[in-house]
């Protein structure tokens, strides 16, 4: 069975805007000035969300994750971002829709902040094309729903908790 986007908006009640998680590991990349690309920041949301779904059976974001040709993608990430191409996002001085709105990060819990964080540590020393080749391993989450001729397969939270369950030490 192959899940699509729908039009309407696709959300998941209790979780954070992907937009919110991006914003912070954007903001991390700049204060270290270890920028990240829109590649990377994907993987980062990806790897934070997994880490999350896998040890909390809660996700961290209410949208979803697309399979895409360089791997998961969240479409709203996508779009605000867009406008810095394959370049690192160095400042948050425009979105393709104008100035960014900037999200309160204390809204983000500690335990939240705490998985954004280890995903950051781990993940920082990684471009994304490299972040990208792990996700593409045979048995991840995106090589199960990735589809080259179709758009938009979504990667359901059940498969990347089980990928991500993998990596977790009881």
């Amino acid at each position: 069975m192959i899940l699509t986007r729908k039009k309407e908006s696709i959300e998941v009640v209790g979780a954070y805007p992907a937009s919110v998680i991006a914003y912070d590991f954007v903001r991390m990349g700049i204060a270290e000035q270890n920028q990240v690309t829109q590649m990377k920041l994907h993987k980062l949301i990806f790897f934070a969300h997994g880490l999350y779904l896998a040890s909390l059976d809660e996700p961290l974001i209410n949208e979803y994750f697309e399979a895409w040709k360089f791997g998961p993608v969240v479409p709203s990430v996508y779009h605000e971002y867009k406008l810095y191409g394959s370049g690192p996002i160095s400042n948050f001085d425009f979105t393709p829709y104008g100035y960014l709105d900037i999200p309160d990060l204390n809204q983000i819990d500690e335990q939240s902040k705490s998985v954004i964080d280890i995903a950051w540590k781990t993940l920082n020393k990684f471009d994304g094309i490299q972040l990208s080749n792990w996700t593409h391993n045979p048995d991840s989450a995106w090589s199960k729903h990735y589809k080259p001729d179709i758009q938009s397969v979504l990667i359901p939270n059940e498969d990347i908790k089980a990928y991500f369950k993998r990596f977790i030490k009881e």
